[in-house]
């Protein structure tokens, strides 16, 4: 199976270029990084079949693990969001600027992080329903 996690180099290897296209496209490449590990996770851990594809699934996914019970469910919901927030206006916001791109990038940075570590705690022990 394909590593998604892998994007997150992809990522830091267009960051490195500094450009506003190789930014946007970073952050794209970061977003996707761990929404398809989280996708992973909710299907085949979870068993969350309904979730593998249809209408507005980026949006059910967040919506999903924000309104879960679990709080770190909820936390790697709201930092999946703020990144699928600014993902889509990196790939479809002309208004924005280079500087609120390039300004974000830290934070970008590091929400991804901690997302990688809180997908990493689910995945040792998830919060199975009973």
């Amino acid at each position: 199976m394909f590593d998604y996690e892998e994007y997150k180099s992809v990522g830091e290897y267009l960051v490195q270029n500094g450009k506003e296209a190789f930014i946007r496209s970073a952050i794209s490449r970061y977003y996707y990084s761990l929404f398809n590990p989280v996708r992973i996770y909710l299907i085949l851990i979870l068993h969350e079949f309904d979730l593998i594809k249809g209408r507005d699934f980026h949006k059910r996914i967040c919506d999903r693990l924000i309104e879960s019970n679990n709080d770190t469910e909820n936390a790697l919901g709201l930092i999946l969001d703020e990144l699928r927030q600014l993902r889509n206006d990196a790939d479809y916001n002309w208004n924005l600027s280079y500087d609120h791109f390039n300004e974000r990038l830290n934070d970008v940075e590091s929400n991804l992080e901690d997302g990688f570590d809180y997908l990493n705690s689910l995945k040792t022990s998830p919060p199975f329903k009973l």
